[in-house]
């Protein structure tokens, strides 16, 4: 129970991100615009970096979950294979 619903909260969490392939730092973008750097206070900046490493999190929670799927998925596998014999 505790793994589904670890699962399920992840998913939820990670479903309004659009790609885990091409991930914008919100950080570097604001730095990066000289207009809106000097626009922004530096809570604002903090916040974007807090931000940016909240979505790595999952980002690497989400590859932990497909990898520990395939792992349970192999693991059925080979056990109806090993039940067949």
């Amino acid at each position: 129970m505790v793994r589904s619903a670890s699962m399920y909260y992840c998913s939820e969490a990670v479903k309004f991100l659009p790609d885990f392939e091409d991930i914008v730092s919100f950080e570097d973008r604001i730095r990066s615009d000289p207009l809106s750097s000097s626009s922004f206070s530096t809570e604002t900046i903090r916040a974007a970096d807090t931000l940016d490493g909240v979505i790595s999190t999952l980002g690497m929670i989400l590859m932990m979950m497909m990898m520990m799927m395939m792992m349970i998925h192999m693991v059925m596998m080979m056990m109806q294979i090993m039940m067949m014999r």
